[in-house]
C-alpha cells in the first residue's frame, strides 16, 4: 500500500536551520485512507513504513495537501479524514515526534488548518508552522528546483489556487530554439532526459503498452490538445525550463512527444534549421535509389553551422576550456530518426487501435504510415518566412523532397550506412549516450581522413569554417532504468468535489534531475 512517493528525504535542507528537509506527500494517501474506508489493519500497513523512515536526528517536513483538496464541508463524512490522521499520529513514538523542528504547509483549506492543529498537538511543534498558499510562496522559503513535486500538486497549485506561473528567483537560460550541443547545455540536457525515456519506453518490451486512438491521432494529425493535456504539457515544459527534479512517470507518453515535438520544430523555425532544406538543390531526386538516399542523408549529418551565442550556464559536459566554434547535428538527426523509426514500428503494430472497425488493414497502414511520415516532415521542415511569393513553388518542391527522402529513409532504415563505412544507422543506441556520442565522432573523423587519403567523395557540406575541436564529454545516461510515461497515465485527482478517481499508488519513484 505504501508508495514511496509518499513519504521521502530530499536532496537540500532547510536553508535557516541547514536540517534535511522531508516531504509528505498527500495525494499518494490511498483513495480507501481519504475516504475512512480503510480497516485499522490497513492504516497500520500505511503507517509503518513510514515510522520505519522517520529520521531520529532533527529535520524539517514539507507538507504538500494536494490530496485533501477534493474535500469540502458538502457532508459529514468529510470530516472523517483528521481522524485518520490522528490515528497514524498517535502511533508516532514520543522520541520522533520531537525531531520534527519545522513544518511548511503548502495549500490549504478549512481541512488543511485542522490538520495543522493536530500537528501542533501531536508534535510538540509551536510557531515554526509556515503556511505557504502555493508553491511559489514555498520557493521563497526553500530550494524546490531540486524536490520532485508530484504532477497533482502543480494542477492543484494552478487550477484550485490559482498561481498560473510559478516564480522563481533564478535565471535559467532558454531551452528551446537553441542547437542541441555542448554550447547549450541545459538544452542537451532536457532533451536527452525526455527522449532517453520515450525511447526506453518505446524500445524495452516488458513496458509494451498500446497507445489509445486520440494518442495516436495527436502523433499523427498534430491537433488540438484537450484540456488536461495542455495543461500537463505546460507543467513538463516549466519544469523543465528551471531545471526542476521530476519524476517523469508523472507525464503520459503523449506529452513526452509532444515536448519532443516542440524541441524539434523550434529548431527548425530558428536561423540554424536542424535539417538544411537547401541540400536539396535538384528538381528531382531518386528516393528509391539507395546510393542516392545515403548520399544524401551523410550530407545532412555533415552540415555544419557557426555558433552564434554560447550558454554555458549548466554542467552536463566538461568541456576543458574548449569552446565550440561550430557544430554539426549529425547525432541528434541520427537519434530523431530513431524515434521516427521506433514511432512507425508502433505505429504497425497498434492499427487496429487508430481504425478498430477497418476490414483493409494493409490499406490503413499504408494510409497511417504516409499521415505520419507528413507529421515528421512538418516538424523537421524549415519553411523560410522571407521566401518572395515567386518562390512558393520551390518551397513546395522542397516540402515534397523531405517527405519522399523521410519516407524512403525509414523504409530502408536498416540497410543506411554512415560516411561511407560499414557502420549502418541501426547500430547506433536508442539513447541520447556520451559512449554513442564519441563513437559517431570518431567515427566521421576516422572516415574523414580515409576519403582525403583515397580521394573518395566523403566531405563536409558547410561554409568556410575553423577546424572543429573535440570535447572530453561525461556519461549523459541517467544511472536509473527509464521511468516508462504511460500510454495513458493514473488520473489525477479532480479538481471537482464529485470526483471519486483517485491516484494510483504503484508510481515509481524514478527521479530525474
Amino acid at each position: 500500500m505504501n508508495n514511496p512517493r509518499l513519504f521521502f528525504k530530499t536532496a537540500t535542507v532547510d536553508p535557516q536551520s541547514e536540517l534535511p528537509l522531508y516531504v509528505f506527500d498527500t495525494s499518494f494517501l490511498p483513495k480507501q485512507i481519504i475516504e475512512n474506508n480503510s480497516p485499522e489493519e490497513n492504516i497500520t500497513q500505511l503507517t509503518t513504513p513510514i515510522l520505519s523512515a522517520l529520521p531520529d536526528e532533527n529535520y524539517c517536513l514539507i507538507l504538500l495537501t494536494s490530496g485533501l483538496c477534493d474535500f469540502t464541508s458538502a457532508g459529514t463524512k468529510d470530516f472523517k479524514l483528521p481522524l485518520n490522521l490522528i490515528k497514524f499520529f498517535k502511533l508516532i513514538p514520543p522520541e520522533k515526534k520531537s525531531s520534527l523542528v519545522k513544518l511548511y504547509v503548502v495549500h490549504g483549506n478549512w481541512i488543511v488548518k485542522y490538520v495543522s492543529e493536530v500537528f501542533k498537538s501531536f508534535m510538540n511543534l509551536g510557531k515554526d508552522i509556515i503556511h505557504c498558499e502555493n508553491l511559489t510562496k514555498l520557493s521563497q522559503y526553500v530550494d524546490i528546483v531540486t524536490i520532485p513535486i508530484s504532477i497533482s500538486n502543480y494542477v492543484i497549485d494552478q487550477c484550485v489556487f490559482h498561481n498560473e506561473k510559478l516564480i522563481i528567483n533564478r535565471h535559467f537560460p532558454s531551452i528551446y530554439g537553441l542547437p542541441l550541443n555542448t554550447a547549450n547545455q541545459l538544452s542537451l540536457r532536457q532533451f536527452s532526459k525526455i527522449y532517453n525515456n520515450i525511447m526506453g519506453f518505446l524500445n524495452t518490451p516488458e513496458l509494451e503498452t498500446k497507445l489509445t486512438q486520440s494518442d495516436w491521432q495527436m502523433i499523427i494529425k498534430c491537433g488540438d490538445l484537450n484540456v488536461e493535456t495542455q495543461l500537463n504539457v505546460r507543467i513538463l515544459s516549466d519544469c523543465l525550463k528551471r531545471d526542476q527534479a521530476l519524476c517523469l512517470s508523472d507525464f503520459s507518453f503523449l506529452e513526452h512527444y509532444i515536448i519532443l515535438s516542440k524541441f524539434i520544430s523550434r529548431l527548425s523555425e530558428s536561423s540554424q534549421p536542424m535539417f538544411p532544406i537547401s541540400l536539396f538543390s535538384e528538381q528531382s531526386y531518386n528516393f528509391d535509389d539507395p546510393s542516392v538516399l545515403t548520399s544524401i542523408f551523410n550530407s545532412v549529418l555533415n552540415f555544419e553551422y557557426h555558433v552564434d551565442t554560447p550558454h554555458n550556464d549548466s554542467q552536463l559536459f566538461a568541456q576543458h576550456n574548449n569552446e565550440i566554434t561550430i557544430y554539426d547535428n549529425g547525432y541528434m538527426l541520427i537519434k530523431i530518426f530513431k524515434l521516427f523509426y521506433s514511432l512507425v514500428k508502433k505505429l504497425s503494430n497498434e492499427i487496429q487501435v487508430i481504425e478498430p472497425n477497418a476490414k483493409n488493414l494493409d490499406k490503413v497502414q499504408e494510409r497511417q504510415n504516409l499521415r505520419i511520415i507528413l507529421s515528421f516532415t512538418k516538424l523537421l521542415y524549415n519553411e523560410d518566412a522571407s521566401m518572395a511569393d515567386e518562390d512558393e513553388e520551390d518551397d513546395d518542391i522542397k516540402f515534397d523532397h523531405m517527405f519522399k527522402f523521410i519516407h524512403s529513409m525509414l523504409i530502408n532504415f536498416e540497410s543506411i550506412t554512415i560516411f561511407n563505412s560499414k557502420v549502418k544507422l541501426v547500430d547506433f543506441d536508442f539513447h541520447i549516450d556520451a559512449s554513442d556520442l564519441s563513437e559517431f565522432e570518431k567515427l566521421k573523423e576516422r572516415q574523414k581522413r580515409a576519403g582525403k587519403r583515397s580521394g573518395s567523395g566523403f566531405s563536409l557540406t558547410h561554409s568556410p569554417m575553423a577546424q572543429r575541436r573535440f570535447l572530453n564529454v561525461p556519461d549523459l545516461r541517467t544511472k536509473f532504468r527509464p521511468s516508462p510515461p504511460m500510454a495513458r497515465k493514473y488520473n489525477i485527482r479532480s479538481i471537482s468535489t464529485s470526483s471519486s478517481d483517485s491516484l494510483d499508488t504503484d508510481t515509481d519513484m524514478t527521479i530525474l534531475t
